[in-house]
């Protein structure tokens, strides 16, 4: 079904089928017309005649109704290729947020990184300071604890938690 519908929007539906279809109708009112001014003819057939063109309303109204029906399907099929663009739409916003999230998780890991440098280069420039003190002469009792003190803070942040294990 599908596939003829397709075969006569391909054939009427364009511009130049529409023309055709267009020009067949006028044709066909003007001759009908005509025959109505036949020399040949009284009156009463006259009449009789144009009574007849109650036959040709109701062929446009045919036509009209079957254009509406074709608008119809072709407002069907748009509908069906809209639906399928939107889920397309939505898959891609649901890859988008996944994506989105991750990138998330990389920045907050990439600040706890950092965090965690930057505490190491004090703790760091702190042992430096007491062992230059140390190097110096000026090492008094609490310098050696101090500096056990900065190794174990240093350890605890480079090194995983094992207190859950």
């Amino acid at each position: 079904m599908d596939k003829a519908l397709d075969e006569i929007r391909e054939k009427w539906l364009t511009l130049q089928g529409l023309k055709k279809i267009g020009f067949s109708i006028l044709a066909l009112w003007f001759l009908y017309g005509l025959i109505v001014f036949l020399p040949f003819w009284n009156m009463e057939s006259k009449g009789q005649f144009g009574d007849m063109y109650g036959a040709l309303n109701s062929l446009f109204s045919g036509l009209a109704f079957a254009g509406v029906i074709i608008t119809i399907l072709l407002q069907s099929k748009e509908l069906g290729l809209q639906r399928e663009e939107l889920k397309a739409q939505r898959e891609e916003m649901k890859r988008f947020a996944d994506a989105q999230e991750k990138s998330e998780m990389a920045l907050t890991k990439q600040a706890q990184s950092m965090e965690v440098a930057a505490k190491l280069n004090v703790l760091s420039a702190q042992i430096q300071v007491q062992s230059a003190k140390a190097h110096n002469g000026r090492y008094g009792p609490g310098t050696a604890v101090e500096i056990n003190r900065l190794v174990e803070e240093a350890k605890r942040l480079t090194l995983p938690d094992t207190k859950d294990n």
